[in-house]
């Protein structure tokens, strides 16, 4: 942790949030539990959380046949706001964000966003 603060997943989560500029942030395990997140007022975050894993399995997303590299994240769009889930070895990332924030840039800082948040799930899941 940076620092060597020993930040609870909550706080990474508020900070990446911050950082990318979203207006909502959410980490859930596999089943959809939601782990840790901020959710804008009017969502629910339980059904967010269940939202991308089940469109992950039925889009067959994390069908264990698919090539090396295959899809690990998708995007709904809604006019001018956009969902986005990511999938890291079973953890869910789904980010509510403008659509005008689909930059490069974006791509790249959540895909390292979402890495991050999912081994530090896995490294404090095993820790317990």
């Amino acid at each position: 942790m940076p620092g060597g603060e020993n930040l609870r997943l909550q706080d990474l989560v508020e900070r990446a949030r911050q950082k990318l500029g979203v207006s909502g942030l959410l980490v859930a395990a596999q089943d959809g539990l939601p782990l840790a997140g901020h959710v804008p007022e009017g969502l629910d975050a339980n059904a967010w959380s269940s939202f991308g894993p089940h469109l992950f399995r039925k889009l067959h997303l994390e069908d264990p046949a698919l090539p090396p590299g295959k899809p690990r994240r998708f995007l709904l769009t809604f006019g001018e706001d956009c969902f986005s889930f990511w999938n890291e070895q079973g953890i869910y990332l789904i980010c509510r964000h403008a659509l005008k924030q689909m930059t490069p840039e974006f791509e790249r800082s959540s895909a390292l966003l979402a890495d991050g948040l999912a081994r530090y799930c896995k490294q404090h899941a095993s820790a317990a």
